[in-house]
């Protein structure tokens, strides 16, 4: 057990592993957003994305105390930023649940977050060291500037089976097949659509054919009166 009781509950003890951050000197705003970036995912996953936090390659979406906050492209358009401090604070008390987890034998390639939260712990007031203004106000503890704030974080790990890149595979292949179904249906009805046009026009020339052939016996037989006729008015 740690300092201070877990929020989040679990069935079986036995199948999970907890751990604890305290009086850590960061935002716990920021550390918030970190942790909540990481939330019900694997190891390997929230690794990954606190990993990239810390190069800033890709940024922790913000969805609270995100006033005034850029918009990033890699994001999709969301709000984001780098908390390089939290993130490495994070990525340490993760290193923490999962050695936890180790010693109780779990298996690490199985582990996914199922709860982790960032807590307010103490707010200290500070006096100022350098000359404030005026005589009245002056240093020391007249003179208080902004408060020295801590924070606490606490982390569960579960031991789950997470599905494989296979029945994503399989998905993709369902789509693929629906989709090859799809074309091939496009593609006899457009077969369809050409033997009915092949036919129509086979039908249209039949017919001019039958019409030049009549023309033409109507020629032979006018020319053959006329080749009658000839001699009797001579």
């Amino acid at each position: 057990m740690g300092l201070y009781a877990y929020s989040v509950k679990v069935g079986e003890e036995k199948k999970a592993a907890r751990a604890q951050v305290h009086d850590v000197n960061a935002s716990y705003k920021d550390l918030s957003q970190v942790l909540g970036a990481i939330r019900h995912k694997p190891v390997k996953t929230a690794i990954e994305i606190l990993d990239q936090a810390i190069t800033k390659k890709k940024a922790i979406p913000y969805k609270k105390f995100a006033t005034h906050l850029g918009h990033r492209s890699e994001l999709g358009g969301q709000r984001g930023r780098y908390p390089i401090k939290e993130a490495k604070i994070a990525l340490q008390l993760l290193k923490n649940g999962i050695a936890n987890a180790e010693g109780k034998g779990l298996d690490k390639e199985k582990l996914v977050i199922a709860g982790v939260v960032a807590h307010k712990q103490n707010s200290l007031m500070r006096a100022r060291k350098y000359w404030a203004s005026g005589i009245i106000i002056g240093y020391g503890r007249q003179s208080y500037a902004s408060k020295y704030e801590t924070c606490w974080a606490e982390l569960t790990l579960v031991e789950k089976d997470i599905p494989k890149k296979e029945s994503r595979k399989r998905e993709t292949k369902k789509k693929e097949d629906k989709t090859s179904d799809a074309v091939k249906s496009v593609q006899s009805l457009n077969e369809v659509h050409k033997k009915e046009n092949h036919a129509k026009l086979a039908k249209k020339e039949e017919v001019k054919r039958k019409e030049e052939k009549q023309e033409k016996k109507e020629k032979e037989e006018k020319e053959e009166k006329k080749a009658i006729l000839e001699p009797v008015t001579a």
